[in-house]
């Protein structure tokens, strides 16, 4: 084999891997808060769910997050705040507030539902 062969070879192998390990994300959740399990908690650049849940996806210890456009103490929509969470606990109504599970596949599930049930089951 010569090394373009190769570099093709390895690339579409890693690419592979980045695809099959990709985690998917539940529908957003609008007005709704999954309360405790924050891990880490920082402001966003700019009032934007997607920058949240982009950033738990990313995360392989993120389970869910919460996108707070007003945070505790008054905050303002130039504020907003993300919380990435390491269990996807029981959903509560908190208006302006919007959420969101990853759905990640473990060994052995049979679909998205049953790798979901098995995550928030583990915890």
């Amino acid at each position: 084999m010569n090394k373009r062969t190769i570099f093709l070879a390895l690339s579409l192998t890693v690419f592979g891997f980045s695809l099959a390990q990709a985690a998917s994300m539940s529908p957003r959740e609008s007005n709704t808060d999954r309360p405790g399990g924050d891990f880490e908690a920082f402001t966003l650049p700019k009032a934007d769910p997607l920058l949240c849940e982009n950033t738990c996806g990313a995360n392989t210890r993120c389970l869910a997050w919460n996108y707070d456009p007003t945070p505790a103490g008054g905050g303002t929509l130039q504020n907003p705040r993300c919380f990435l969470k390491d269990s996807a606990r029981t959903p509560t109504l908190r208006l302006r507030v919007t959420s969101g599970v990853k759905i990640v596949e473990p060994r052995g599930a049979t679909s998205q539902v049953d790798a979901h049930a098995a995550a928030v089951d583990s915890k």
